[in-house]
Parts: structure tokens; sequence; C-alpha cells
């Protein structure tokens, strides 16, 4: 039964295979104009380049996505493109939300600073605050429970804390010139 089957997908493929190539001549000259655009006059890695390092990142419906979009419009225009519109996301998607500034550091037995970023759509705050920093162990409804009435005011992280251990040899190293022609 099964190498009916198997023969039966080889029989398929085989003539679709053999009927694309009768029906359709390739026509070396449009994907020779194809190659020749995309190799000696790609914009691609000048606009990723915007829309990922001046950009990026983002999130939707955030000030930085709007610089997006209309920068990606402008573009598709400034190449003929026509009838470029944005979408919008609508009412009900709600805020925007970007990083402005954030920083923590730990304030006793001495200062230091934490590598620790917030989590998207975050509430700001005004000013600088004191507080309590706790690493939210959960992994069940039950763990949650735990904490129930002990969070407010405080900074939660989410993440354990992973130890930095100091390195001694360098990240990349360069190969021998006989190496590299190998």
């Amino acid at each position: 039964m099964k190498k009916a089957k198997l023969t039966l997908l080889l029989v398929a493929v085989v003539s679709t295979l053999a009927h694309a190539q009768r029906s359709e001549p390739i026509d070396t000259a449009t994907i020779s104009k194809i190659k020749d655009e995309g190799l000696n006059r790609s914009k691609l890695m000048a606009n990723l380049s915007i829309l990922t390092d001046v950009h990026g990142p983002r999130l939707t419906n955030s000030p930085n996505y709007i610089k997006a979009a209309n920068y990606a419009k402008a573009t598709l225009e400034s190449y003929g493109v026509q009838n470029v519109q944005l979408d919008s996301w609508g009412e009900e998607f709600g805020r925007g939300w970007e990083l402005k500034k954030f920083s923590l550091q730990t304030t006793a037995p001495m200062n230091s600073p934490i590598i620790a970023y917030p989590k998207a759509w975050s509430p700001g705050i005004k000013a600088p605050i004191n507080t309590e920093a706790i690493y939210l162990d959960v992994k069940t409804e039950d763990d949650l429970a735990k904490y129930k009435g002990k969070l407010k005011d405080k900074i939660i992280l989410f993440t354990p804390t992973v130890a930095v251990k100091p390195g001694f040899t360098a990240d990349a190293y360069r190969f021998h010139d006989t190496t590299l022609l190998k």
C-alpha cells in the first residue's frame, strides 16, 4: 500500500514538472534584468538599515512605528509606486508605547547598575523611585498566589539574575593568512 502511494506521488510530481517545462519557456532576458537590478542597484540594505537601526525597535501604534510607516510610504512613492496608503489599526487597538529612558540600580549595600528593560506598556513614572526589587518566580497559579498583596510599588524582575563571569580571552580572533587560503 505504501509503495503504491509513493509511486503515485512520484508519477504526479514528474508529470507536473514535465508539464511545467513544456508550458512556458524561460525568459532569460527578464531574469537577467532582475538579477542585474538586485545585484547592482538594490537599495534593500539602506532601507533595512533605516527601518531597523533608525526607526526600530517599535511596537504597534508606537511613535517609532508611525515614523517607520511614513518612511516606508515615502520611499515607495519615491520609487514610483502609486496609491500608497497607511492603514489604521483603529481605535480598538489602544495607546502606543515607547521607551524614552530607563535605568535601574541597586542602592544598598552599594550602588551598582542592573541591566534591565521595562516590559512593553509598563506605566511610566515622573521621578526616580527608591523601592524594593522582587524576582517573581512564578510557574503556576499557586506560585502567583504567594505574592498576592506583596507587589504594590515594587520593581518586579521576571527573569532570574545571570552571573557575569569575567572574560580573559578575546571574543574574536583572526585566522592566519595560510589558514584563510586553505
